[in-house]
């Protein structure tokens, strides 16, 4: 039996109706044109401008308030609530008594601090006056002894460093009897004898001394000083003898006397500190201005230096306390007040007598023009807002409104 199939031929005859359906949709799109619709209005012409409101207070554009300088008494008040007042018109004065005290502490402080830069000066000076001693040296000619201190001592100012005695030459002190007082003279030649050099020497009166020495025999007698030149071999202490000639007769003392050094210095230190060097040795012979001793100076430069730094702390200081002097002076404005501007007096809070607390509110003045006026509008128009563009102003009146150019 033969078996026919149907299917193939179903889907066929299915393709063909979609295909038929789509062919005719895509003409209707692509090839076919609508019949269109015309719309008609008519033109006006209007204002684009934008009105933006909004309402505020009046208010001063110039106004100052002035509050009390501090809780000393109201002296005077010379204004009243409504008064008009012009630039520099005096308000209220208050005691300022307290700017007077404030500036006599800052002078006494001033004062005190120019005491002492002077005090600190002061010192300087003499530590470098003491400095300029940290060399020694020989203020004579002559041989050195009884050195007391060696190299690396700490010496004190005061203390003995040596002795310098200048043998050169030699000096005998006599007495002679108030019988030859007429006789002898200042530069009379003499003759001096050394007995334990068995030898005399020739000297010069140079010393006459009209003292009153009385010997055990009652004589009366005068001091006569003998210069003599040392060859070498005199020394100090030896026993001597001189006497002079005048008119062809010999003078001779009541009372002899002993050789001694022309002169003597004692060597002493003139400023503090550790020694560096010693130059000078017992018996050593020398000039008038060789180095001596060497001090060292570095505790001098320490304290110099820390007087200068208290010196420029205490300049310091005055130039604040200058300035705060200054300040005060200028804080007198405070005391005695006066108007900043042309305008009326809004508010007075003081009066004669009273001690009102620092800072009050004492009188208010408001300069009369020109005006201003804070509005609040709509956040929404910001955009609309320009600096310099014009406003107008309406003042709602009971009877009728006025308006500004602002």
């Amino acid at each position: 039996m033969k078996v026919i199939h149907k299917k193939p031929i179903l889907f066929l005859l299915v393709g063909l109706v979609t295909l038929a359906v789509a062919g005719a949709v895509c003409w209707k799109l692509f090839f076919t044109t609508a019949e269109a619709a015309v719309l008609t209005g008519q033109t006006t012409y209007g204002s684009l401008a934008k009105t933006i409101e909004g309402t505020g207070i009046t208010m001063p554009a110039d106004s100052y308030t002035y509050s009390t300088a501090s809780d000393t008494e109201i002296e005077k008040v010379a204004v009243s609530a409504g008064d008009t007042v012009h630039k520099g018109d005096l308000l209220y004065v208050q005691d300022d008594s307290e700017v007077d005290e404030a500036i006599d502490d800052y002078q006494d402080q001033i004062d005190d601090y120019t005491d002492q830069i002077s005090n600190y000066q002061d010192q300087m000076a003499d530590l470098r006056e003491e400095m300029a001693q940290v060399t020694v040296t020989a203020p004579i000619s002559g041989r050195v002894q009884d050195v007391a201190v060696e190299a690396g001592d700490t010496v004190k100012k005061g203390d003995a460093l040596c002795t310098i005695v200048s043998d050169s030459q030699m000096v005998l002190k006599q007495y002679f009897s108030y019988a030859y007082e007429e006789l002898i003279y200042e530069g009379m030649p003499a003759v001096v004898s050394v007995p334990d050099l068995m030898k005399s020497f020739d000297g010069t009166v140079t010393d006459i001394r009209k003292v009153e020495r009385v010997t055990s025999e009652g004589t009366r007698c005068f001091a006569v000083t003998v210069t003599v030149d040392n060859p070498g071999a005199l020394a100090e202490d030896m026993e001597a003898g001189a006497y002079l000639s005048a008119g062809g007769e010999k003078l001779y003392p009541a009372v002899e006397g002993k050789l001694e050094h022309q002169g003597s210095k004692t060597i002493t230190a003139q400023c503090s500190g550790e020694l560096l060097s010693v130059a000078a040795e017992d018996y050593g012979k020398v000039g008038a201005g060789d180095v001596l001793f060497q001090v060292d100076d570095s505790d001098y430069q320490d304290q110099l230096s820390d007087l200068a730094d208290q010196i420029v702390r205490a300049e310091d200081r005055i130039a604040t306390l200058t300035q705060r002097i200054a300040e005060a002076e200028e804080s007198r404005g405070d005391y005695t007040v006066t108007s900043d501007i042309d305008g009326k007096v809004i508010m007075v809070m003081v009066r004669e007598g009273e001690t009102p607390t620092k800072g009050r509110t004492a009188v208010m003045v408001y300069a009369l023009t020109p005006m201003s006026i804070t509005a609040s509008i709509d956040e929404l128009d910001i955009d609309y807002i320009e600096k310099d563009m014009p406003v107008r102003i309406v003042r709602s009146g009971a009877e009728q409104d006025t308006e500004y150019e602002g």
